[in-house]
């Protein structure tokens, strides 16, 4: 009976790894998830597949958000998508520091950055 289960619950695993694609093109996304996704369009094919699914599992927390937060999200997205890779792996390396912080400095620091008047283009 066990083995049954067993046989029957990978049976239904593997119907549904086959229903999505492990790395849809941008054309297989459906309507919703290509409007949350909107800022990357133009870069979504090139993405590696661990990066489309991270991407992916955004959009039902999306659907979460308040407007206010769901606007935020599209703006950082974007904004994230502009950016050169040379320009991410330096953000990903501040972020990375800043992690590495106590707790009490690194809510100064991004007190600090927050208060902080941001660029224009």
């Amino acid at each position: 009976m066990t083995k049954v289960l067993l046989v029957l619950s990978l049976c239904v695993a593997a119907a549904l790894a086959a229903a999505q694609p492990a790395s849809p093109d941008w054309g297989e996304l459906s309507a919703h998830q290509q409007r949350v996704l909107a800022p990357v369009s133009g870069e979504w094919n090139r993405f590696a597949p661990a990066h489309k699914a991270r991407l992916l599992a955004m959009v039902p927390l999306y659907d979460q958000l308040a407007p206010a937060a769901q606007q935020r999200f599209t703006v950082r997205l974007k904004t994230w998508a502009e950016l050169t890779g040379e320009q991410q792996d330096l953000a990903r390396q501040h972020w990375q520091r800043l992690q590495a912080l106590p707790a009490a400095q690194r809510a100064g620091v991004l007190a600090k950055l927050q208060s902080a008047p941001t660029a224009s283009p």
